[in-house]
């Protein structure tokens, strides 16, 4: 693939992110991963005190926590977590509005959120929460990997600082690369994360590097002998979101995959995506609720189901403190070194969760993958995601299914 052929793909990536975003091509920038991308806005961002923390979910992804992590431990703050709403209604918007304006408010430097969570689906609304956060002056930063491509994300109305998405989900693509929208305000503040060549100015200029960019000056001594020179290659970035890609040109064999992958998700429209993938999520979650699971009701293209076990174990405070006792013995068995023998022989990290609703989802889990469906254990729930091509045999066939498992996970034999 010549040079030519990449930058017509390379702009083809960056339009139809732009349309799904309702934003302009010049506000993409590609990176290689979400995590990359996250932590160059965490550096840009700069918190300082007194507004040196940032908010988070409760079980959030860790691309979009831990860059927040060591950046609020250099400012000298720290990740304040909202947890799991109570009341049922799973009203993630209503918990992070109340802490912005909360006694902890004054503390927030930037709001670090997905827009559904990306363990059982659980929805955030951005268009009530983003405004909060313009008017106090946060910053907001959006991981939409979870729902980018089937979950309309309007940048006007929620108006991120930075919003990002990896393509492997929703957007159909491959993995490694990350799209990242950044706010034309914080274009021109921003450095990119590694110094490379590609977005200078002047760069793309077929000379560049046949006659050489790098200059310097070349002084003389006393004798008129040549000392050594001070100089470099030009500095200046291109304009738009394009100055904060990653170093390297994308990857050969991938972007030829995701330009064709991201144009026919933006064709159909996240909208319709949203609506055609709700109805068998709908389907699940009414079979989960007769069989006694409880799923968040807001869950848009995909669903997490739970046993009600998993939150009647004492206060969420008591719950997470046997959730942090698991996790220090777990990991008392890595040794500074590297995982333990057992660890690296492929015992599995699970061998009992703290919650019996946890426990009961794991013989859930492994019925299913014995039966050859494939769902996956996130923070305590099963979650489920069905896409346009599961077909309706394929939900009458998990929900048979789903039924079985249950069954034997409150038998409380053995599977």
């Amino acid at each position: 693939m010549g040079q030519a052929d990449h930058e017509v793909l390379e702009k083809s990536v960056r339009e139809n992110f732009a349309r799904l975003l309702e934003t302009s091509s010049e506000n993409v920038a590609i990176t290689p991963s979400t995590s990359y991308a996250i932590t160059m806005a965490a550096k840009n961002l700069g918190l300082q005190s007194p507004r040196n923390c940032a908010l988070v979910l409760e079980n959030q992804m860790a691309s979009n926590v831990l860059p927040w992590q060591h950046c609020t431990q250099e400012a000298g703050g720290e990740v304040l977590v909202v947890p799991r709403p109570d009341g049922g209604d799973w009203d993630w918007a209503s918990a992070i509005i109340s802490r912005l304006e909360g006694p902890v408010g004054g503390r927030i430097g930037v709001v670090a959120l997905p827009h559904v969570h990306w363990s059982d689906g659980s929805w955030v609304d951005l268009e009530r929460v983003g405004p909060a956060c313009a008017r106090l002056g946060i910053p907001l930063v959006c991981d939409i990997t979870q729902s980018a491509g089937a979950l309309p994300f309007s940048v006007p109305k929620i108006r991120p600082a930075f919003a990002c998405a990896s393509v492997h989900k929703w957007l159909l693509g491959p993995y490694g690369f990350s799209l990242l929208y950044v706010d034309p305000n914080w274009q021109t503040r921003s450095l990119p994360l590694d110094h490379h060549e590609r977005r200078r100015v002047g760069a793309a200029h077929p000379l560049w590097d046949v006659v050489g960019a790098m200059t310097y000056s070349v002084p003389e001594d006393a004798a008129g002998a040549s000392c050594c020179g001070v100089g470099g290659y030009p500095m200046e970035l291109v304009p738009g979101a394009a100055r904060l890609d990653a170093g390297g040109r994308c990857n050969p064999v991938g972007l030829p995959m995701l330009a064709p992958a991201l144009a026919a998700v933006t064709e159909w429209g996240p909208a319709a995506v949203q609506a055609a993938v709700a109805k068998k999520v709908a389907v699940i979650q009414q079979a989960a609720s007769q069989l006694g699971l409880v799923s968040p009701p807001n869950a848009r293209h995909f669903v997490g189901l739970y046993f009600p076990s998993t939150f009647t174990g004492g206060s969420p405070s008591e719950r997470q403190a046997r959730k942090s006792a698991f996790w220090d013995q777990t990991l008392g068995q890595t040794s500074g070194n590297g995982p333990s023998a057992a660890a690296t022989a492929g015992a599995s990290p699970i061998v009992t969760p703290p919650e019996e609703g946890e426990r009961r989802m794991f013989v859930v889990f492994r019925y299913l993958k014995k039966q050859g469906i494939l769902c996956q254990l996130r923070n305590g729930c099963l979650r489920v995601a069905p896409y346009l091509f599961t077909t309706d045999q394929d939900l009458e066939l998990f929900v048979t299914a789903l039924g079985n498992a249950v069954q034997l996970a409150l038998s409380d034999v053995p599977e």
